[in-house]
Parts: C-alpha cells; structure tokens; sequence
C-alpha cells in the first residue's frame, strides 16, 4: 500500500474495502518469493520463533497427553516441539491453507528432530510425522466448528489467532467443552490492528473507530483483526465456569511487558497506557467508547483457562 494511503484513515479504509472484495471472488494476495522460505537463515528464525511459542506453552502447563493447537499455519514444528516436551498426540487445525515449500517444511522437522533427544524415534523420516501429528484444514477445521465435533482433549492452545477467527467467543464455548475435565487452554491473543492503521503512523486504536457495521467488510476475508477485546473473553470464561487467568503481554503507547494481571503491572505502565487510550477514546465506535480505560488499555494478553475437575 502507497505511503500516503497508509497516512489517510479514509483512503486506508477504502483499499481495505477493495481488498476484502477482491478476497471474496477468490484474488489471493501476494506470496514471498520461494528463495526467501529455503534459506537457512529462515530456517533458523523459524525454529527459534516455534521454540518460543511452545516455551510460553510450556510455562502453563500445555505439554502433556492430547493435545490441539489452533493456526499453526502449515507447518508442525511446534507440534514437533510439544511432543518433544512430553505430549502424545498434537492436531494442528487451520482454516487456511498455506502455500509452504514441502522441501522447506521437511529441512525444518529434520532439524528438529535432530536436536532432540527423543524425537528420532519417534519420527524416523522427517517427511512422515503422521503417527502422532495431524493437520486439519478448511471450513471444517475452523475452531468454531472443529471443537463442537472433537472432544477429549488435554490441552488446546494458540498463538496471535483466536484474533483472526470469525467467532472466537463461539470457538472458546466448544474448546471448554471439548476439554477433559482438568484440562487446559492457553491462547495468546493479540487486539492490536496488525498494521491497518499503524503502519501509516496513526494511533494504535484508530481501527476501532471503524462502525462495527462496516468494519467486518474491511476484514473479514483477510483474516484481519476481529476486534474481540479482553472484556469479551473475561465474561465468556467466567460463564463458562473456567478457572481462568488473563495476562496483559502488551499495552497502547506502552509496548511489551512482563506477564502479569493488569492491576499488577506498573503504576507508570498503566497511566501511560490509560492517557494513550484517552486520546482517542470520544472518537471511537460505540462498541468500544464506553469500555472501562483498563480494558482499552491493554492490546494483548494470555489467557490460562483450566476446566473445573469437577
């Protein structure tokens, strides 16, 4: 997108509009260029980034038995590293299809398996890892669906996704179902606008301004944002009857912070946050005008849910 759309909220607006258009009578956006997901060097960076994951995973409890990661986007090497850390079985669920290079894919599971300890054993060949590592995609692997159907699992997780499903809210009631009792979720969910509008420089919270009339024609076939913020997830858990912990990871105007319940963050880090959202507030739908500051000021979050074992 040209540098001065991305600096006009109304042009910024239109081209997603258009985009979204596009994306609805089947034109894909661009893909990187092939050369650039072969190299060792993404390799790297790509094993570094799963290993990351699956640590933050880890720190909560999700490592064990059966267990279902939500968007790992094609590739299994966070599948690979759970099961490296003791779990059983992994299914890896995308409602989208990602155009990888399987030579690519294969380089990445067989570097891998060869830092582990245990995972040769388990997976001799690094292009079959079908023995205890599933992939589910389409429609039917959306979470909003996949979970009223699959029952039974240990832990289910997710990384910077439930923001881009449809109906996360409706995808949290089934995982809750789905899960065996003392079973847990961790999702780390990211409500920032993924560049919409930041990119050309404008304040972090301008895509809420967008009607919530209008804003789905903007987003949804892109899989952009959906702007179900913490408030939402906070009152579908404690319906659910979940054990739950929210985590602010990051905040408006503040940037990355250590894990900790909003009211435990600095007192600096959260007037700093509460100002930043203040100067937008009076401009932003009505969806979203009269949230508590506390709930505008954080953009992302864990959420550790365990199912009651009773």
């Amino acid at each position: 997108m040209a540098d001065a759309v991305h600096r006009s909220e109304t042009l910024t607006s239109t081209w997603y509009l258009i985009d979204n258009l596009l994306a609805s009578v089947g034109v894909r956006s661009p893909q990187p260029p092939e050369q650039e997901h072969l190299s060792g060097e993404a390799i790297e960076k790509d094993i570094a980034y799963s290993a990351g994951v699956v640590d933050n995973y880890a720190r909560y409890g999700i490592a064990k038995g059966r267990v279902a990661e939500i968007g790992p986007g094609g590739s299994a090497a966070t599948a690979l590293l759970l099961i490296d850390k003791g779990a059983e079985k992994v299914e890896l669920l995308d409602r989208f299809v990602y155009p990888h290079d399987q030579k690519m894919l294969d380089r990445t599971y067989a570097a891998i398996i060869e830092r582990s300890r245990t995972l040769g054993s388990i997976f001799p060949a690094p292009s079959d890892l079908s023995s205890r590592i599933s992939f589910q995609t389409g429609e039917s692997a959306a979470a909003e669906r996949y979970f009223a159907m699959h029952q039974g699992y240990d832990a289910i997780c997710s990384c910077a996704v439930l923001e881009h499903l449809f109906d996360p809210i409706l995808a949290l009631e089934h995982m809750a179902n789905a899960l065996k009792a003392g079973g847990k979720m961790v999702h780390y969910v990211d409500f920032r606008d993924h560049g919409m509008f930041t990119a050309g420089g404008l304040h972090e919270l301008t895509f809420l301004k967008v009607p919530s009339w209008l804003y789905p024609h903007m987003s949804r076939r892109r899989g952009r944002p959906n702007r179900v913020l913490v408030n939402q997830y906070r009152d579908a858990a404690k319906r659910l009857g979940l054990e739950v912990e929210i985590l602010a990871t990051s905040m408006p105007g503040v940037g990355l912070v250590d894990h900790l319940p909003y009211t435990d963050q600095p007192a600096e880090k959260r007037a700093a946050a509460e100002a930043h959202v203040e100067q937008i507030r009076s401009q932003l739908a009505p969806a979203f005008r009269d949230l508590p500051v506390e709930d505008l000021a954080i953009d992302s979050i864990a959420l550790i849910a365990q199912k009651p074992t009773t």
